[in-house]
């Protein structure tokens, strides 16, 4: 699969309804299909950042990390008010996903033009993936290539 394909898939994606949630500092995306039933997910790994009309609404960067808090309670509700700073984008529909670049930075725009972008490191293999239920298979983004596994289910 190339850069290209990988670019179409996610042409297709964007015409699903969908969920996020963030894991720490990534993002995970499920989409659905007519049934209900989960046909894409997509995750994204840091670096990434979210903008609306050009301001800075949240990013990977940002995100509260728990060594760094003495009290739990406080590192729950500081994460919680990040992950909650980005919880409009639920109610919003996809205008489009996209490849930006040939290092396959990702950009995911929505009705109200805010915009999730990634940021490619080259010290880093993994950078996002696709899982497509269907196929078992993962569509993993590397600094300018696509690796393909095949995903085992236990």
């Amino acid at each position: 699969m190339t850069i290209d394909d990988l670019d179409k898939l996610l042409q297709e994606m964007k015409f699903e309804s969908f969920h996020f949630y963030f894991a720490t500092n990534t993002i995970g995306f499920q989409f659905f299909g007519s049934q209900k039933q989960i046909n894409y997910r997509l995750n994204i790994n840091p670096q990434w950042r979210i903008f609306k009309n050009d301001a800075l609404i949240n990013s990977s960067l940002s995100c509260p990390w728990h060594e760094d808090y003495e009290n739990e309670q406080d590192y729950k509700n500081d994460f919680k008010d990040w992950c909650d700073s980005a919880k409009y984008l639920k109610d919003l529909q996809i205008k489009n996903i996209q490849i930006s670049n040939g290092l396959g930075d990702l950009e995911i725009s929505w009705s109200d033009n805010s915009k999730l972008q990634t940021v490619i490191s080259y010290d880093k293999d993994e950078h996002w993936y696709i899982e497509i239920e269907n196929e078992l298979k993962r569509y993993i983004m590397e600094t300018g290539k696509v690796i393909i596994e095949t995903i085992v289910k236990k």
